[in-house]
């Protein structure tokens, strides 16, 4: 079984500003230019199933590189952080209190109205659970940092809080084999 893991190129949102669940779109010039660059690196004809999350940042860039015989299969488990009332929010403008609070245990607190990294966590899991047992030859699965980060989390057998040590750029392309449920093979394939 082979996986592509992709994160979306750069969002259209001011820097420093915390986003998660809002439906934010790319900027266009980057995600012009990445995308045949995708083209050529995935063997888009061999891939049985493309996933991706309902943000549009992502799901904009899973139509593209479907094929005319396939339709991207959108999936909520896969979708970002939910950050509740932080969302679209500049991070310079929170209550300094309760991000203190927020990152002193990033795993188990929320944002206000919104989920943990251990909420994201478990959905990404249940996903990826499920993934595993239709046996897809060949899947790609366009997602968030945060998603890619549970994911590697996951594969590698390793605790959640280190995954975020892994820097996901906007673009970036991770290439899994997986042969009798253990990795044979992971490419970081692009970085930027």
């Amino acid at each position: 079984m082979e996986i592509y893991l992709l994160r979306h190129t750069k969002p259209d949102v001011p820097p420093d500003t915390c986003y998660g669940q809002s439906d934010i779109d790319v900027v266009e010039q980057p995600f012009r230019n990445q995308l045949p660059k995708f083209q050529k690196l995935l063997p888009l004809e061999n891939i049985s199933a493309i996933y991706t999350s309902p943000l549009q940042r992502c799901y904009k860039l899973a139509e593209n590189l479907s094929n005319k015989h396939q339709d991207a299969i959108v999936d909520e488990r896969i979708g970002e952080l939910d950050f509740g009332e932080w969302e679209l929010q500049p991070w310079s403008s929170i209550n300094p209190r309760h991000l203190a609070r927020w990152k002193e245990d990033f795993l188990f607190a929320q944002a206000p109205g919104g989920e943990s990294h251990m909420d994201l966590y478990q959905r990404v899991e249940q996903f990826w659970d499920q993934l595993l047992k239709k046996e897809h030859p060949t899947s790609l699965i366009v997602t968030h940092g945060g998603v890619i980060k549970s994911l590697l989390s996951k594969i590698l057998d390793m605790p959640l809080r280190k995954s975020y040590a892994f820097k996901i750029h906007y673009g970036e392309l991770i290439y899994i084999s997986i042969q009798d449920n253990a990795i044979r093979q992971m490419e970081f394939m692009i970085g930027r």
